[in-house]
């Protein structure tokens, strides 16, 4: 059922006209969630009627002089044709001046969209994304329409068209494809500040890429924090020691790693299965003991500048719990 609201956009876009300079901007819709507990399996649907009103009304905001200015902007959405339904009218000098972007896809139906839906996740792979045996979750009406996986170039372009980010957080759903990504830093970026990424298939050089300096830069990697969840390496994609090698080696002010269930495209000759995805957790599933070996080295290495046991992330700390230079006093 569509509720009018003519009158609270009228408001809201006649306060849009009298604001100076904005300079962030965070928007939130709720997630579409299903009911496993009723033997007729359902699941919530958006209201398509008020989303274009809502749109309409934040692309009047981000049309105006007002939030040429924005420098932070922090989009929790259904789907990822949205982003464009959201941001097509921010002005290209607008992009360029935005420096910390955060995308949350909040649209979880359908088995492939569930992190906690044992399935694969794409056509392509074979091994099994998520904790629980449960299946059979239709698709919202967005998704039907409007897959994620199907529409996620309005995502990439979107940040693309940034090319002044510092920070940059990607969590999907259903799991989108970093190597889409086309991001061209200016000459003087040293790459991201902060990086986090949730349920995305990615290359190890496209992680790389947005971290490293641009070669005209005067000046190392400038990241200082990194976050990666449910990523998996396409077939082809590179090792991860790689990646942790790259950062214990040339990031020296990263001060904080976090990764969790870190996997491999099934077919890649790193992958380890997880017999047991609706209970197992590791930081990383890997048949390569190089890339245990140097996520631990780079963990001791951030441990040390934190000031040791007790003053880093409780849950990297546990990789070193054989080590003894980190034993408990």
């Amino acid at each position: 059922m569509h509720y009018d609201k003519s009158a609270e956009h009228r408001i809201l876009r006649g306060l849009f006209d009298k604001l100076g300079r904005i300079h962030g901007l965070s928007l939130h819709f709720p997630g579409a969630t299903y009911d496993g507990h009723d033997p007729q399996t359902w699941v919530q649907c958006y209201d398509t009627v008020a989303l274009d009103e809502i749109a309409a009304t934040v692309q009047y905001g981000l049309a105006l002089p007002a939030w040429e200015h924005l420098v932070q902007l922090r989009l929790v959405i259904p789907c990822t044709r949205d982003v464009y339904r959201f941001t097509h009218t921010m002005s290209s000098e607008a992009r360029g001046r935005l420096r910390h972007l955060a995308i949350h896809i909040t649209d979880e139906t359908d088995d492939a969209g569930n992190s906690l839906i044992e399935n694969t996740g794409d056509s392509d792979d074979d091994v099994a994304d998520g904790v629980a045996s449960v299946v059979n979750i239709p698709a919202s009406n967005l998704q039907i329409e409007f897959p994620n996986k199907a529409h996620q170039s309005y995502l990439w372009d979107f940040v693309a068209s940034c090319p002044n980010l510092e920070s940059l957080c990607v969590a999907a759903t259903h799991y989108l494809d970093l190597d889409q990504l086309k991001w061209h830093k200016p000459s003087r970026s040293r790459g991201f500040r902060a990086l986090y990424l949730d349920r995305v298939y990615t290359s190890i050089p496209s992680i790389i890429e947005l971290l490293c300096p641009h070669p005209e830069s005067k000046g190392c990697a400038q990241l200082r924090f990194l976050e990666l969840h449910d990523v998996k390496v396409h077939t082809n994609g590179g090792n991860w020691s790689d990646l942790f090698a790259y950062l214990a080696s040339q990031c020296p002010d990263l001060a904080l790693c976090i990764v969790e269930q870190l996997t491999y495209f099934s077919a890649h000759p790193n992958y380890e299965e997880n017999g047991r995805i609706w209970e197992n957790y590791r930081e990383i599933w890997s048949d390569r003991g190089e890339d245990m070996d140097e996520l631990r080295e780079l963990t001791r290495k951030l441990v040390r500048k934190a000031g040791g046991r007790g003053s880093y992330w409780e849950s990297m700390e546990s990789l070193l719990e054989q080590d003894e230079e980190f034993e408990p006093a």
